[in-house]
């Protein structure tokens, strides 16, 4: 077979791999900058994706990223880690505990509580665009379900995002309408979660054919790979950046185009 032949079938192979999905829906999403997690102080009793960091980031008109999972009686809950130690200081898992017993917890010592997605789409009643990340866990599916749910009768503007390219694939398939993002970091922080073949997959964003992302979130600290380059040059995929924390990381990625997730902020502004 000729080389030109085979370079042809690679370049066609990997497109078909890393292809995102036409369309132009995000274009709305550009329009402000995302508190991650909320605009949040955890030493200041404003805890991280807590009903307080929701309203804070309202309040300076900031979009909202934030995390949902499920309780042990299929709750959807706002809630990061798999675990309470850091948030709680409980060694449990979140998945291994029901929504009572989780709202029982205090949030980094303050008098602030877990909430439910629902108390949380109800604090933000659609004054601000949400990133809704659905995070890695064996129940994806009920996840996606409820998440999809819970979001029918949101007033504002919303997209989900996920690691999982799994959780991606079945929001693709029961709510298409819904704008998806492929979350993805550089290939150590991947292969350290889910083993060196899959994270080297992910790394690549070779897992774009199951979920056709809108947009690719990636880690900040790797906004120059030429993976982001490639996405950028040849699909025209929107790219959000994920987590920008320093005055440094704010002002390089300042005016480029980019959706950008932040916890760094000047006179309420991710610049």
């Amino acid at each position: 077979m000729p080389l030109i032949v085979v370079v042809v079938v690679i370049v066609l192979v990997y497109a078909f791999l890393v292809g995102s999905r036409r369309g132009g829906r995000m274009g709305r999403f550009q329009d402000c900058d995302y508190a991650h997690r909320g605009m949040y102080d955890n030493l200041r009793d404003m805890p991280e994706n807590s009903l307080l960091a929701f309203e804070r980031a309202c309040t300076h008109k900031l979009g909202i990223e934030l995390d949902v999972r499920l309780s042990k009686d299929g709750t959807l809950v706002v809630f990061h880690d798999d675990t309470l130690e850091r948030a709680c200081g409980d060694g449990r898992n979140v998945e291994d505990l029901t929504l009572c017993e989780l709202q029982s917890l205090s949030l980094f010592g303050s008098d602030v509580r877990i909430p439910t997605f629902a108390e949380a789409l109800e604090r933000i009643d659609g004054r601000v665009p949400l990133i809704v990340e659905i995070k890695h866990e064996e129940r994806y599916r009920e996840s996606v379900q409820k998440t999809v749910e819970a979001l029918r009768w949101y007033k504002g503007l919303y997209c989900i995002e996920s690691f999982n390219p799994f959780a991606l694939r079945e929001l693709r398939r029961i709510a298409p309408e819904i704008p998806r993002g492929q979350l993805a970091a550089g290939l150590a922080d991947s292969a350290r979660d889910v083993g060196p073949l899959i994270g080297f997959a992910l790394a690549n964003l070779l897992t774009n054919c199951l979920s056709r992302p809108d947009f690719v979130a990636y880690d900040v600290n790797h906004m120059g790979a030429w993976q982001i380059w490639v996405q950028r040059r040849f699909f025209r995929t929107p790219i959000a950046l994920w987590t920008i924390r320093t005055e440094e990381q704010a002002m390089e990625t300042t005016g480029k185009g980019y959706i950008r997730i932040c916890e760094w902020f000047e006179n309420d502004e991710c610049t």
